[in-house]
């Protein structure tokens, strides 16, 4: 193998490490991104079932409180 197609094929390689490296580190933020967003989905059903709850309670009480006052 002559000098050049030795420094052509170890230049070809080290591009593919940094490509290998780069496209892992990518796919790390994009798992992060992935649970961060999941986590943010979870804590937002969460507030909308508390909210849920809430607005059940007030009704009831709404009609409890109006029983009283027409009863």
């Amino acid at each position: 193998m002559s000098g050049r197609s030795s420094f052509v094929s170890r230049l070809k390689n080290v591009m593919f490490v940094c490509s290998q490296t780069e496209l892992s580190q990518n796919l790390q933020q994009l798992s992060e991104k992935a649970r961060s967003t999941t986590e943010f989905i979870q804590r937002l059903k969460g507030m909308a079932d508390k909210v849920n709850v809430s607005t059940k309670t007030f009704s009831l009480s709404e009609c409890r409180f109006k029983r009283r006052r027409l009863g």
